[in-house]
């Protein structure tokens, strides 16, 4: 019993870890559209 709950805990912290990932993954590549865009509008 201890033990599924340490698997579930641990499956929980994964989750919130990938989805932090996720979330840092989506804003550097919204960052790096940003930039893309104001370089492309600079340069046109």
């Amino acid at each position: 019993m201890a033990i599924r709950g340490g698997v579930l805990r641990n499956r929980t912290t994964l989750q919130s870890l990938q989805s932090s990932f996720y979330l840092h993954i989506l804003s550097l590549a919204v960052s790096f559209l940003f930039s893309f865009s104001s370089v492309l509008l600079f340069t046109i």
